[in-house]
């Protein structure tokens, strides 16, 4: 080509270049003008529609037939990433679940949205996973507390022990009264909490259950590593030795060790017989974290046999899902990882069920536990799903459901399903890319896991406190309602209270993020 190119002179080739260009530039009719704004919006709509294609776990039954249509269905208005998830609805609806008849996807608490996939923006920092799902009020703080609201008064859910609130002794049950001076209630509490967080400083005024007089807290906003187990207790009833923790987020592995082996030690010098897990407002995590802890809690007859299989699509377990050449491996550090002296890419990977067939590795953990008991709610997700799901072969296990509203029925979130993150320019896309099953084949759990037994979810007792409901069966108590003896009984509803809601301070329903370093390449 170089030797061809000198053979012109450089008038001529001038007037080449500037016909090619005006050829490039003609547009037809029906073609529109953009500017490159709307070309990086056109272009990452692309790359939205070409990774579903290829890594989507359902990628089968997508029935969009072209980008131009997926551009015609979401238009360049409005807010960006709004509009990105919306294509990503828009594509994910056509997957039908044969069994409900719905899409696998089908989000009942926002049918707007798509009940796993989703994208975020990424601004130079690591992605929070508390923005990648919707509830009805939430605002992610780092003053580290998750409260409630109930008949127009606001209370303490929980409190990160190691936050600003849990330095200042911030309780659950504890009544909210007033934020920077401002009576707060359902109607002004989101406002109000906001500007706080804006501002990075929080006056609470703060009532106890006792309502022993009132006190001023003074938060503010600063850097804490967050510690995953929110209460703990040992119980005992009729001979039995009962272990209890509460554990709200599958952080990374290595945090959650740090506060959950101390823990799980002092149950093994116990010598408990069984262990409740309470996991009620636990929206998942990382996938590596539910495997430590079904590691932990399985005995020694678990030891070499399957854990969960992964379930990709037919294309990804080919190996011919080329897109995945464009996404580099990192390191923790956003270093990249090499594969025989090159940058490693998601292409490198092997995505059949044999190379990703996780067994136990047993090294520790309990070796005599009787009985598992889970303690979940609607909220409870993902991660949370994989550990009750993986440990349901090899132990006795119980599902304990409570709710705020008094529901009579409780599901847990429904998410078999794990992703990676696909970097898409400044965004984080996230498509449901894998289901898990455990060692029976079990993992259909789209609409839930259906509860044995259902109690009220009660505040005002502590975790771990023997009153409160949700452990009332387990201590031998008659509050909760059992499903299993009544079947075919109208149940009761526990009190319905139809304004009451949640407000985390991280979202629940988190994403089951997995660490694609540990799976084999090719």
């Amino acid at each position: 080509m170089i030797a061809a190119f000198r053979l012109f002179s450089a008038p001529r080739v001038l007037a080449i270049l500037y016909i090619s260009l005006l050829l490039a530039c003609q547009k037809s009719d029906d073609e529109p003008v953009v500017n490159l704004e709307q070309q990086s919006f056109m272009d990452n709509l692309d790359s939205i529609h070409r990774y579903a294609r290829e890594i989507y776990l359902w990628n089968e039954q997508l029935h969009i037939p072209s980008r131009e249509d997926l551009w015609t269905r979401v238009p360049f208005q409005g807010a960006e990433v709004q509009h990105y998830r919306q294509a990503i609805g828009a594509l994910t609806k056509t997957a039908i679940n044969a069994r409900t008849g719905m899409a696998y996807e089908y989000n009942a608490n926002d049918p707007t949205v798509p009940k796993y996939s989703t994208l975020v923006k990424v601004a130079g920092t690591p992605v929070n996973r508390s923005s990648l799902a919707s509830a009805t009020y939430q605002v992610d703080n780092d003053f580290g507390v998750a409260l409630y609201v109930r008949s127009r008064e606001v209370f303490v859910l929980y409190v990160d022990q190691n936050s600003p609130a849990g330095k200042l002794n911030l309780k659950r049950g504890d009544r909210v009264l007033a934020i920077n001076d401002q009576e707060v209630d359902n109607q002004n509490y989101l406002e109000v909490w906001s500007e706080a967080a804006k501002l990075t400083f929080a006056k609470l005024l703060v009532q106890s259950p006792q309502n022993d007089g009132r006190r001023e807290l003074r938060l503010r906003i600063d850097r804490y590593d967050r510690n995953p187990v929110i209460g703990q207790a040992m119980l005992s009833t009729g001979g039995r030795k009962i272990g209890y923790i509460a554990y709200v987020d599958f952080s990374q592995e290595a945090n959650t060790r740090r506060y959950v082996q101390p823990v799980f030690a002092r149950f093994q010098e116990e010598g408990i017989d069984e262990l409740i897990i309470d996991l009620r407002y636990n929206g998942g995590g990382y996938q590596n974290t539910a495997i430590y802890l079904a590691n932990e809690l399985c005995g020694d007859q678990a030891d070499g046999q399957v854990m969960f299989t992964e379930h990709y699509n037919k294309l990804m377990q080919a190996g011919n899902a080329t897109i995945l050449k464009n996404q580099i491996i990192r390191n923790l550090d956003n270093s990249p990882i090499y594969i025989d002296g090159r940058v490693a890419t998601l292409y490198d990977l092997d995505f059949s069920i044999a190379a990703n067939t996780i067994r136990y590795q047993r090294s520790g953990g309990f070796r005599h536990l009787k009985k598992v008991h889970f303690i979940v709610s609607a909220y409870t997700a993902s991660a949370s799903e994989l550990l009750i799901n993986v440990v349901k072969p090899y132990m006795d296990v119980s599902l304990i459901g409570v709710s705020l509203r008094g529901e009579p029925t409780v599901k847990t979130y429904g998410k078999p399903v794990g992703f990676f993150d696909i970097d898409i320019a400044a965004f984080k896309l996230y498509l449901a890319m894998y289901q898990i099953k455990n060692a029976r084949e079990e993992g259909d759990y789209f609409d839930g896991m259906l509860v044995e037994y259902v109690a009220e979810d009660s505040p005002s007792h502590d975790f771990g406190d023997a009153a409160d409901p949700a452990l009332a069966w387990v201590m031998g108590g008659h509050s909760a309602v059992s499903r299993k003896h009544n079947a075919n009984k109208q149940q009761p509803a526990l009190g319905k209270v139809t304004d009451a809601t949640y407000i985390f301070d991280h979202a629940p329903a988190g994403l089951l993020i997995k660490d694609p370093k540990t799976i084999q390449h090719r």
